[in-house]
């Protein structure tokens, strides 16, 4: 399963968009695929936040977050431009 989201603002996104966002995802995907990427979404989350404390990232950033003892089941943040989690 793969769900992109392309940010609404190219040059900024505040910590509490992308939360908000994360939210709407885990309800788009259903229950069973929330809890089955819960540990990833946690951590997901975890490094939102650190990034959000530190002046938020304005660098390309691609991160994985996997579900341990699975192969593919994962979250994945990408800040391809612009400033992100302020």
């Amino acid at each position: 399963m793969k769900l992109l989201y392309l940010g609404i603002n190219p040059c900024r996104q505040v910590y509490f968009e992308i939360i908000h966002i994360i939210e709407k995802l885990k309800i788009i995907i259903g229950k069973k695929e929330t809890l089955k990427r819960k540990s990833a979404f946690e951590k997901a989350e975890r490094f939102i936040c650190g990034a959000s404390e530190n002046g938020g990232l304005s660098v390309c950033v691609k991160q994985s977050f996997k579900v341990k003892g699975t192969k593919d089941v994962r979250v994945d943040i990408e800040v391809l431009s612009g400033i992100a989690f302020v």
